[in-house]
Formats: structure tokens, sequence, C-alpha cells
């Protein structure tokens, strides 16, 4: 699925700080297929890349999400 074209419009929608997390080495769902595309739908985002991640990077490396999830959802400015 390549986020470029399918639903974009439904994306843009999204008018709420979104946190948009990412492997810079995912090869089920390449960064430059997902993440990208979708951060510039999506007015107000965070992106958070994580460095040689794979695909399941919430069960790898978990500990490298605590801190961007931890800061993002205590973030007093919501309007990124």
């Amino acid at each position: 699925m390549n986020y470029t074209n399918v639903g974009k419009e439904n994306f843009s929608n999204i008018n709420i700080s979104s946190l948009i997390l990412h492997s810079n080495a995912d090869r089920i769902l390449p960064i430059d297929a997902a993440a990208i595309p979708l951060s510039k739908c999506i007015k107000k985002n965070r992106r958070v890349v994580v460095q040689d991640g794979p695909h399941g990077i919430i069960w790898t490396h978990a500990e490298k999400l605590i801190l961007p999830c931890s800061t993002f959802s205590q973030s007093n400015d919501r309007n990124l």
C-alpha cells in the first residue's frame, strides 16, 4: 500500500496532533511508501524514525518508543 495516492483525502482530514512511528529498515511497509507520505498528509504530526528496526518495532524496539510516546502524550503544545 502506498499512502501517496490511496486515501490521501481521508488522511488530510485528520486535524489533531498525530504521532507517526516508523522504522527506516521496514521491508514489509517501507518508510518511503508509508510514514513519509502519511506525514505529508496529516497537517499536525510528529514523525519518529527508529533506526534499523524491522516491521514490528513495537515488539523489537519498544525501549526506543517509550520516550517519544511519553513526550508526545504529555506535551502541552498539541499544535505541532
